[in-house]
């Protein structure tokens, strides 16, 4: 895009301004087409995750030149005040506006916001909604929230399809708000502080054939090929590695790599100590169903407070696992995973800022799956 903004471009911008208190912000969003139909494109409400930010502002540079079969709204930065401060939480309330998206009056300034992007939404048959990984990479893939999203989430074509959770783990997720008509989708593209070209394009990619497909824009060949069924969750399969304690992680693996359990991708050099320790690829974790996670998941994770159920979870197994040895192996498995098989594991998150405080993500795998 042009660093001077085009008059064109200035005819689609839109602003929405927000105060709560004293507190104010301003939304942009670009307004492309005309019509009944409507589609929204949201990204940026996580500060620090300009992967999808960027993906944002190439789709409105692509499709304000492409004639559109109804109007398609783009907010590129849903949460302004994070994305000025790089943090994935609203500075001052530390809210996470993706668990924002309440029922009633706003009681704090990213309510306020999440409920002008629940305006924009208002009618719109899809809602797309483009993410990162924040200070790691993620392999390209789609989060999807209802099982009956399933097969429209894998017409994508990333490389995995996941339902990270059920709703009721996430009672104020943008999708507890829409219409049961409404889809929506999440993608996870690539790098957050880092933004990866390359993913970019992906995710940009997937989102115009997304379109095309769905009657938005005019004639073209718009099928790709979709995830494949083993690689579509119908649960959260993920298998995550944390840090013990404060320290550096180094990888030495692609990420995407297969990797066999007590593999090494890394090491670990603690603050304390010096000593580096190898990072090894983690067992699959079967049946695990933790009873009570409340007070453990805080004491380690400094998130763990304002995350669901689900992550708590996480959080708590990182805690269980830390006299695991220098593995320092940590995994979850929730929901059924009856269709893993094999003892392969597919690295599908890696960090990249190598100074990690002690409870934070260094990878993430999944389990591979039989075909269904």
């Amino acid at each position: 895009m042009d660093t001077v903004e085009t008059m064109a471009f200035k005819r689609l911008k839109k602003y929405v301004h927000i105060k709560f208190g004293d507190r104010e912000a301003e939304l942009v969003h670009y307004r492309l087409g005309q019509g009944e139909r409507r589609a929204l494109i949201m990204a940026g409400v996580h500060g620090r995750e300009h992967g999808g930010v960027q993906a944002a502002y190439e789709l409105l540079e692509r499709l304000a030149a492409m004639p559109l079969r109804g109007r398609i709204d783009i907010l590129p930065v849903c949460n302004p005040m994070a994305y000025a401060a790089e943090s994935r939480f609203t500075p001052g309330s530390e809210r996470n506006m993706s668990l924002a998206f309440t029922a009633g009056p706003p009681r704090d300034l990213t309510e306020a916001l999440s409920q002008a992007v629940l305006a924009l939404a208002e009618g719109a048959e899809m809602v797309i909604n483009l993410h990162s990984a924040g200070p790691a990479r993620y392999l390209p893939h789609v989060m999807f929230y209802r099982p009956q999203d399933a097969e429209w989430a894998a017409s994508l074509g990333l490389s995995y399809a996941i339902m990270p959770c059920g709703l009721d783990d996430m009672p104020d997720h943008i999708t507890t708000r829409l219409r049961p008509e409404q889809r929506t989708v999440t993608l996870e593209l690539g790098g957050g502080i880092v933004a990866y070209p390359e993913d970019v394009a992906v995710g940009v990619e997937a989102v115009l054939a997304l379109l095309g497909r769905s009657g938005f824009l005019g004639r073209g060949d718009y099928e790709r090929e979709p995830t494949p069924p083993e690689l579509i969750y119908m649960y959260d399969a993920r298998i995550f590695v944390r840090a013990p304690s404060e320290g550096v992680f180094y990888t030495q693996t692609r990420l995407g790599a297969d990797l066999g359990p007590g593999e090494p991708f890394g090491f670990w050099v603690p603050l304390g100590g010096l000593q580096p320790q190898p990072v090894l690829c983690p067992e699959p974790v079967e049946g695990l169903y933790p009873e009570s996670v409340e007070g453990l998941a805080e004491g380690l994770a400094p998130e763990a407070g304002k995350l669901g159920r689900s992550q708590k979870l996480a959080a708590d197994l990182a805690i269980r696992c830390q006299t695991a040895g220098p593995s320092l192996r940590s995994g979850w498995q929730f929901g059924n995973p009856a269709g893993a098989s094999g003892d392969l594991l597919k690295l599908v998150y890696l960090r990249t800022r190598n100074r990690v405080p002690q409870g934070e993500t260094l990878a993430m795998f999944l389990p591979h799956q039989s075909n269904r």
